[in-house]
This record gives structure tokens, sequence and C-alpha cells, in this order.
């Protein structure tokens, strides 16, 4: 019940991008300084700079990646586009192995791809944080607030298309896991413990999952 709930927030906010024929995007920077007209250029936001990096980086890196499988059946190891060249799949942001990536890159990054990893992560997190809630003697609905409160709070939300997020919605399963391991042990809940972990370190942002696992 609580997953449909949050799957329901989650589609209704994203739903322009899922399948109203828009896409998630934060291309304001290359927007303001690409060869467009100047009225264009004007209508760029401010605040939306911030976001820069998704535009500039994270996007290009999945198309590259995507249309590289699709053309030579292939995992791009290297971008030599990028300067003098560069490593893609070693590059600690581009999370390349990172499970909701692969799926994308496979289905050859539809336009709706971004606004569905979107969906993983503001949704995951929402039910990441009710199952810690409900595991620490929370009622259903405030569990259920807890979720909301941290899966649409302001790192989940500012960093949704950023690598940040693929690793810090999983941090409220991650303490749940490093509880029930300190309190009940359990080859399960450790190896639950360690695939969380492992999948912390496939998303993309090393220094949060440091922040997350210290």
């Amino acid at each position: 019940a609580a997953f449909v709930v949050f799957a329901a927030i989650g589609t209704v906010l994203l739903w322009p991008s899922l399948a109203g024929g828009q896409v998630l995007s934060a291309s304001h920077a290359w927007t303001d300084s690409g060869p467009f007209p100047a009225p264009m250029r004007l209508r760029v936001p401010i605040e939306g700079r911030l976001q820069a990096d998704e535009g500039l980086q994270f996007a290009p890196w999945l198309h590259f990646a995507a249309t590289a499988w699709a053309r030579d059946g292939e995992f791009p190891l290297w971008k030599a586009t990028a300067n003098c060249g560069a490593p893609l799949l070693g590059n600690g942001q581009s999370a390349l192995l990172y499970p909701p990536h692969l799926l994308a890159i496979a289905l050859g990054l539809p336009q709706w791809a971004f606004a569905g990893l979107a969906l993983v992560k503001l949704v995951g997190g929402m039910l990441c944080a009710w199952l810690l809630g409900r595991h620490l003697g929370m009622s259903w609905l405030a569990a259920a607030l807890c979720g909301v409160v941290f899966g649409l709070g302001g790192y989940q939300a500012v960093w949704v298309m950023h690598p940040h997020t693929n690793v810090s919605f999983l941090f409220p399963l991650l303490v749940l896991l490093a509880d029930k391991a300190a309190s009940q042990g359990g080859a399960r809940v450790v190896a639950g413990l360690g695939l969380v972990a492992g999948m912390q370190h496939l998303g993309g942002h090393p220094e949060t999952a440091f922040h997350c696992q210290l």
C-alpha cells in the first residue's frame, strides 16, 4: 500500500516527462551558451544552472553509452571525444554499471528514461524511509509521512538528476540493515547490507557513498 501511494505521488510529479511528450532535463547552462537566439537565452532561469552538470555531463555520457551499445553491442570503456580522451566506465560519476542506468542503456535511452530514472529515486527513497520508520516502531501513517519528507526533501529533490541521489535514496535502507545486523546478525541480513552498500558504490558519487556508510 505504501509503495502504491509513493508511486502515485512520483508519477503525478513526473507525468509530463513520463507520458506527456516532455523531457526531464537540466540543460540550462548549455541553452544559455549554445547556438540559440537571444530571446531563448533570456528565458533560462538562473536558478537552474545549479543543475548544469546533468545537461553537460551525466545525460551526454548516458547517450554516448546507449549509442555505442546500439551501434557496436559493446560497452564503452573510453570516451575519445572528451578533450584528449577520458575514461568513461572508470569515471567515478558516470555510473554506467548502476542497474537502472544499465537498463536505460539497453533500452536505447528513450526520451522518458530520465524521468523514469528520477521516478526510481523518488519512489525508492520514500519506500526506503517508510521501511526504516516501520522498523523503528512508527505507525503506518507516521512512516508514510517519514517517507514523503525524506523522498521529496531538499537533498533528494535538488539533486534528483545527479548521481548523488543514486546513492542517497538507499541511505534509510542502509541504516535499517546496519541496525538489524548489529542487533540480530545473520548471514541474510549481512548479505543484504553488503548488497545495498555495493549498489551505493555503483551509483556514481563516491563522496555520498562515503558519507552514508560512515
